[in-house]
């Protein structure tokens, strides 16, 4: 009986006292912007910097598109879905391989926006129907270009409907991914949302979920940054933290969201301060905001 009220007892007192909303608010004070961390923070979060300079490939998710794209040119019809959670990669990934595969022969469709196809400009409505229509009649038979519809859910308006425009592609993936390869993506929600309707996924030969990245390319893709600096990255101690050490904070960084490669390198930010010209605060741990919604609140 002691042992266990002394177990309660040490429990009450490791809880913090503090409400839901005063952790929620310490923790959008500790994330707010930092002017004097501007240029460095803009290292690990602005996508595309200096074109492909900061691009980490991620081997095991391009070999399968890799193997896609070779089938594809043996004249297999073939269309890849890329799906994952929030600030997993799935653009950059898109942009990746299809400048990789493809150069110059890349058709990017977007929601009310201007394409080009063969040379030719075309401007998109929210109707993906006519846009892949299109694509259909204006592909050069010498030309075998890859489609790219990057956030899939963003198709729809009080015209056209997500189911509408989900219809189209899923037509244009049974009649003419033979002479264009098609890469998708959506969330991992919406694809579910998805499957439920009409089994969405098994209209694509290739899946790629980009939700988690491989330890080592996070690491490196931290490194990267943080090298481009040219700045020292320092402990609360004053103690220059060298190679090994910053990527050990790296892997545990990663371990603490689920390898999701965006979310490490926000989290990175949130913990570190410039100094001075040349060195970096790294904090350990963070704030966290409190999950103080119910599934009932969340839907």
């Amino acid at each position: 009986g002691i042992s266990k009220i002394t177990t309660f007892y040490r429990k009450a007192k490791l809880e913090d006292p503090s409400t839901p909303l005063e952790i929620s608010t310490r923790c959008i004070s500790h994330r707010m912007y930092k002017e004097e961390n501007e240029h460095y923070d803009s290292l690990f979060l602005n996508k595309r910097f200096i074109g492909d300079l900061f691009l980490v490939a991620r081997k095991h998710q391009e070999e399968g598109v890799k193997n896609s794209i070779a089938l594809w040119n043996d004249g297999f019809k073939r269309a890849t879905l890329v799906t994952g959670t929030r600030l997993s990669g799935r653009t950059t990934f898109m942009d990746y391989v299809s400048k990789k595969y493809f150069e110059n022969e890349i058709v990017l469709l977007k929601p009310d926006h201007h394409a080009t196809i063969d040379g030719r400009k075309f401007t998109t409505t929210y109707d993906l129907c006519e846009a892949l229509e299109y694509v259909k009649r204006n592909n050069a038979k010498n030309t075998r270009p890859v489609v790219i519809i990057d956030d899939l859910e963003l198709w729809r308006n009080k015209e056209h409907s997500l189911l509408q425009n989900v219809r189209a592609l899923i037509n244009f993936i049974e009649t003419s991914t033979d002479n264009a390869y098609l890469i998708v993506s959506t969330t991992a929600r919406m694809q579910a949302r998805l499957n439920s309707r009409l089994e969405f996924t098994q209209f694509f030969t290739t899946v790629v979920d980009t939700s988690k990245t491989a330890s080592e390319e996070i690491v490196q893709a931290v490194m990267v940054r943080h090298g481009a600096s040219q700045k020292e990255l320092i402990s609360e101690k004053g103690l220059v933290l060298n190679a090994s050490q910053m990527a050990k904070i790296a892997r545990e960084i990663g371990k603490d969201y689920k390898n999701n490669i965006g979310e490490v390198l926000q989290a990175w930010t949130y913990r570190s301060f410039i100094k001075d010209d040349d060195k970096v605060l790294f904090v350990e741990g963070e704030v966290e905001f409190v999950d103080f919604l119910n599934a009932q609140e969340c839907l």
